[in-house]
């Protein structure tokens, strides 16, 4: 949340979220005004689905935001600017593979 760039992250492309178990939670943009993509993985590495998220900014309340669900359990989460999905590989992906150091 409150990331306008990502710049601020370093200079990585994505943000990745990666659970010790399958998960069904959503994600949501609330105060985050960079519109990003979010792709769900299972914990094969398939993807489970992906959508475009739009911010959720003040004034709106935090209950109005919109939450952005997959389509079923998932092990990872990338979020990246709405641009980067052919640069990073995953616009058409249907398999992921991701190295946590």
């Amino acid at each position: 949340m409150g990331v306008a760039d990502f710049a601020e992250l370093g200079g990585y492309a994505a943000m990745v979220f990666v659970f010790e178990d399958d998960t069904s939670g959503a994600f949501w943009m609330r105060d985050t005004p960079l519109p990003l993509r979010i792709t769900f993985v299972s914990a094969n590495g398939s993807v489970v689905s992906a959508t475009d998220m739009v911010p959720c900014l003040a004034p709106t309340p935090p209950e109005d935001c919109e939450r952005h669900h997959p389509d079923g359990p998932y092990r990872i989460a990338i979020e990246h600017p709405l641009g980067l999905a052919f640069d990073i590989g995953l616009a058409t992906a249907e398999f992921v593979e991701v190295t946590v150091e």
